[in-house]
This record gives C-alpha cells, sequence and structure tokens, in this order.
C-alpha cells in the first residue's frame, strides 16, 4: 500500500517539475528561445525537405548555432513541416512548399500557408543534358584550357575538404571551380551532389544583386523607386521612403539584432 502511495505521489510531482523547467527554461531565454527555435525549425526543414538530407545529419551538423540548448523537434514528413520548442513552450514551425522552400509559420496555419503554394512560379524547365553549362547541365572536364595546370586544381579543390583544426570541422560539402564561363572542375563531400540544393546563405544576396543589375540595364527596374512592399505603403508610414537601393546595401534603417 505504500508502495502504491509513493508511485501516486511520483506521478503527481513529476507533471509539476515539468512545468516549472518548462517556466525557467522560458523565463531564462525568453525571445531568444523562440528565435533559437526557429533557427532549427527551419534548418531541419530545408535539409530535410529540400536538401533530402537524413534529419540526424542535419541536426548534428547544422545546429551548431543552438548548441546545448535543448531543444525538442517533430518532424511531419506527411506534412513537410518541422516543430522545434523549448520545453514545450517556445516553440515554431517550419513548413515546406514546392518552388518556394521553407517558410516559418508565423501570422498563419500549416494549412493557410500550404493553401497558398499555388501563387508559386512555375519550375523552371530543365537544362539540356547535351548543353555545356550554364546554358545546359553537361560539363567537360577533359581538355583544360592550357594555361589551366590540372594538378594545382586537383589540390586547390581536394584541399577545401581537409579540416585544419578538426575540433572546428568546415563542412565543406561542395566546390565547383568556373573559368571564362565553363566549369573546369568540382568536388563533393560524401552525400552530395551537383543535384543537392544547399542553402545559399548571403551568397544570395551577390546573386540578387547581380539579378537586380540586369533588371536595371534593361531599364525594368528604377533602384531609387520605393521599395514594392505593400505594407510599407500606407499613409504616414516612415518606411515608404525605403528604396530597392536601401535594401540592396543593406541601409534600410530598420532595426535588426543578429543574436
Amino acid at each position: 500500500m505504500i508502495k502504491k502511495r509513493t508511485w501516486i505521489k511520483a506521478l503527481l510531482i513529476v507533471p509539476v517539475l515539468l512545468v516549472l523547467l518548462s517556466a525557467v527554461g522560458y523565463w531564462k531565454f525568453g525571445d531568444k528561445a523562440l528565435v533559437g527555435a526557429g533557427y532549427d525549425a527551419k534548418m531541419i526543414c530545408s535539409g530535410v525537405f529540400v536538401s533530402g538530407r537524413d534529419p540526424a545529419d542535419v541536426m548534428a551538423v547544422d545546429l551548431a548555432a543552438t548548441e546545448g540548448i535543448p531543444y525538442g523537434h517533430k518532424i511531419d514528413a506527411e506534412r513537410q513541416s518541422v516543430h522545434t520548442s523549448l520545453f514545450y513552450l517556445a516553440g515554431q514551425t517550419a513548413v515546406f512548399r514546392e518552388g518556394l522552400g521553407c517558410t516559418l509559420v508565423l501570422d498563419e496555419n500549416v494549412d493557410a500557408l500550404k493553401g497558398r503554394a499555388a501563387l508559386a512560379p512555375p519550375l523552371p524547365a530543365p537544362l539540356p543534358v547535351e548543353v555545356l553549362w550554364p546554358e545546359g547541365q553537361r560539363v567537360d572536364i577533359g581538355a583544360l584550357p592550357p594555361e589551366i595546370d590540372r594538378r594545382r586544381l586537383k589540390t586547390a579543390l581536394e584541399s577545401a575538404f581537409v579540416d585544419p583544426d578538426p575540433d572546428q570541422p568546415m563542412h565543406t560539402r561542395a566546390v565547383v571551380a568556373v573559368y571564362k564561363g565553363r566549369i573546369i572542375g568540382e568536388k563533393y563531400a560524401a552525400g552530395f551532389s551537383k543535384d543537392t540544393p544547399l542553402l545559399g546563405w548571403s551568397m544570395t544576396k551577390s546573386v540578387t544583386s547581380a539579378l537586380v543589375g540586369i533588371l536595371v540595364k534593361q531599364g525594368r527596374l528604377n533602384l531609387h523607386q520605393p521599395a514594392p512592399v505593400p505594407e510599407w505603403q500606407q499613409a504616414q508610414d516612415p518606411r515608404a521612403a525605403i528604396t530597392i537601393d536601401h535594401l540592396l546595401r543593406m541601409e534600410s534603417g530598420l532595426k535588426f539584432i543578429e543574436e
């Protein structure tokens, strides 16, 4: 009888302890816990549903920014979504949509975001396989230009995958060498290939700026016009003064703290 009462008390105490731990965790980390949960959910979502990687590998390698924080992760393969939370309180969800990648669910729910996936632009037609890159998919590195030292090129590619400090691995996944508009060498880490979509991070800024430059040269875009964000164009909204040029230079004046 005494043992039974002890078990009952334990069953009652455990939920209380979990609630207390949740409250302490949320109080300690606050908004940063939500930011970290959003980071983890987005990274796992992109790694699994965009790149097609193993969830365990993504969590082991890609979540270094929130390492040490006891986040829990729930991956829904059917809905292609990821929910990350800290003690069931600070939770964020990311959802994958074909053609749009992964998005954090903030002001809507998963189903609402999924429903708007039809607004995504159609995927471009595959490049012809028999035509050389970048016009097509074919790569010919058999006959390098005479000014290219094949041995040194190989050494350079391989060195990108060697970690000088094993305690701080670089996790290089892909290196592609381009010369005069043609691929002259490429190398990929295990589990990755030329067909693996990878996060572009700040490289996306350079690509975006180049594409904008093409539109400006074609006379189809004015850098000094207000940024095309409808929410900023309301009466007396100071953000209406933010131009495309401001955004490209990261000089919008919007408050942002990356931590």
